[in-house]
């Protein structure tokens, strides 16, 4: 969630559909998050998400919009999260969870849903304030709760079950066989 992540982001999908790419998987594990306008933009990436998040203050509860992209990834996109995706990452997870903009797969996220503010002191020193809390835009909590994603799968696996999921969209036709049972192994 650097300055320019959406951007960034937005270039890579760009650049995998000039390559045959139709289906995409976003990997937020291990995101501590950034910028929060980088999560308005990437959450705008997405089909059907018209808002970002509610800032939740101790006067009001504001609605954000996210930022409209002139790409966005199919609606099939799958999301990994795990137990370190926090903060703008946490942000961008419950937007697409609240509005079934994508599949999210993984663990429950950390839970940093607040905002903090820096204030310049007199004496040149600054000060990190707590100055707001933020929820999905349905009003999925994430502060000391996390957002648990649609398919919870074991650490290391959610990239896996991302992907076979995928693969088993992308064929129409695609049947599950029945378990087979007592075939020998020589």
């Amino acid at each position: 969630f650097s300055d320019d992540g959406a951007v960034l982001v937005q270039k890579a999908k760009v650049d995998l559909e000039k390559k045959g790419a139709t289906s995409f998987i976003l990997d937020l594990r291990n995101n501590g998050g950034g910028y929060v306008h980088t999560a308005e933009e990437l959450i705008g990436l997405f089909p059907n998400s018209p808002d970002a998040f509610k800032i939740i203050t101790t006067k009001e509860t504001t609605l954000t919009k996210s930022t409209k992209q002139p790409s966005l990834f199919p609606a099939n996109t799958k999301v990994l999260v795990n137990g370190y995706s926090a903060s703008a990452s946490e942000m961008t997870a419950a937007a697409l969870l609240d509005q079934k903009s994508a599949t999210l797969y993984g663990q429950t996220t950390y839970g940093k849903g607040s905002m903090q503010s820096f204030f310049s002191l007199s004496d040149e020193s600054i000060i990190k304030l707590t100055v707001a809390n933020f929820t999905g835009p349905k009003g999925t909590l994430i502060h000391k709760k996390g957002v648990k994603p649609n398919y919870e799968t074991e650490v290391g696996y959610e990239l896996l079950q991302a992907h076979q999921d995928a693969l088993v969209e992308s064929y129409k036709n695609y049947k599950k066989m029945s378990a087979l049972l007592n075939v020998p192994t020589t």
